[in-house]
């Protein structure tokens, strides 16, 4: 989706609450890192502590990179959807490219709640461009407003949905 695009177009921009409290969460974790390698560092050689921020800091970066992307803005315009972070659209498709929305309710295990999550499954592409699925939850700021928003565009394109709860699956014409 070209940056034209997006500008012409009128977004709703929804984001998740959440995402201070993980950010903040894992610059603790690096800083905690970074002070258990000096203090193994100082008390174990210096090398103890450089093997080990470097074996453990690579591992929590892309763990916390994976979080911060679940939880990163998702965008709804004329256009199509997308996921954003700090401005830079990292995930987008087209309406058009849009096949299926998939509404599945997750209950992860030791959760007391379920959490509902939306999947967006793209359409095959003849030019053989490799569409890949989104997915977000419904646990943004507005979630009512989000619904009205992607009903729209599901009447306004045809996009079939689903429902999944357990082994059924429903079919709908709205979130």
């Amino acid at each position: 989706m070209s940056d034209e695009q997006r500008k012409v177009s009128k977004a709703t921009v929804f984001k998740y609450g959440s995402l201070p409290i993980f950010s903040t969460i894992f610059l603790i974790l690096i800083f905690s890192l970074i002070a258990l390698s000096l203090y193994t560092g100082q008390k174990h050689g210096y090398l103890y502590g450089i093997l080990g921020f470097l074996l453990f800091v690579p591992f929590f970066s892309t763990l916390g990179l994976f979080v911060i992307l679940g939880y990163s803005d998702v965008i709804v315009d004329e256009a199509g959807i997308s996921r954003r972070l700090l401005g830079w659209v990292w995930r987008s498709l087209l309406w058009s490219e849009i096949g299926l929305i998939r509404v599945i309710n997750v209950q992860a295990s030791g959760a007391i709640q379920e959490r509902t999550v939306m999947a967006i499954i793209p359409i095959e592409t003849k030019s053989g461009r490799k569409l890949r699925n989104m997915g977000f939850g419904k646990d943004v700021d507005m979630p009512g407003r989000l619904l009205n928003v992607m009903n729209r565009y599901v009447a306004k394109y045809k996009i079939p949905v689903e429902f999944k709860a357990g082994d059924s699956i429903v079919s709908a014409d709205h979130l």
